[in-house]
């Protein structure tokens, strides 16, 4: 398509998407999916930056929520390479930190919740690990003293590990997922009689074993 024509209708679908019906919704964002595939390097970059005007712009949450859902569900097609998927997850990160969501840090943690998810059923581990870790840098580390006023304050960084210690036990859960990968991967070079360069064994078909031992241990620091 023509630059200048892709660009018209790109700035024409942000505004008409706020008058949409929820069924011409999900149709649009059946075709961001489809589109997705198809596109190259520069179309999925424009695509993106459409993607993240909806949510950005989102004063009530529900475009936003269903653009960070697109988002992860793109980061886990198996069938995306590499720089799909880390474009998806900058994406993702961006709209939870810059978007007008009228309870950003609640949603944050229900990403958090959901992700934890993830690792306890072993399903995305690394993807989840390195989401989780940014989300958590986008909380003040700013030491909030709550017991003096009854006043709300942000949860900041050391509430929040104390939270998900607390809610998930996160430490031994990935402690033991650490464990898990490990026993796993020996017990797959006995069957297969074959021994690989760490950097040349990809367990999930994404990251080698080295990036999923570090990704691991980068987490519990």
């Amino acid at each position: 398509k023509h630059e200048a024509i892709e660009k018209n209708v790109h700035d024409l679908l942000a505004k008409l998407a706020w008058d949409f019906s929820p069924e011409q919704l999900e149709q649009l964002f059946d075709c961001f999916r489809e589109s997705w595939t198809k596109a190259s390097k520069k179309q999925r970059e424009k695509l993106l930056e459409l993607i993240r005007r909806l949510a950005e712009d989102d004063k009530e949450g529900l475009m936003a929520n269903k653009v960070l859902e697109l988002l992860w569900n793109i980061s886990h097609d198996k069938l995306f390479p590499n720089e799909i998927i880390d474009q998806a997850l900058a994406a993702h990160l961006k709209i939870l930190d810059y978007s007008c969501l009228p309870e950003k840090e609640k949603t944050k943690l229900s990403w958090i919740d959901r992700m934890m998810e993830e690792v306890k059923q072993d399903q995305h581990v690394i993807i989840s690990l390195k989401q989780m870790r940014e989300i958590c840098t986008q909380f003040s580390d700013h030491a909030y003293m709550h017991n003096m006023s009854r006043i709300s304050y942000p949860l900041n960084r050391i509430s929040l590990i104390d939270r998900l210690e607390d809610k998930h036990k996160i430490t031994r859960v990935i402690t033991e997922n650490l464990c898990h990968y490990m026993e796993n991967t020996r017990n797959c070079r006995e069957e297969t009689k074959k021994i690989l360069p760490p950097e040349d064994y990809y367990p999930d078909g994404r990251f080698n074993h080295n990036q999923q031992i570090n990704e691991r241990l980068v987490f519990l620091k």
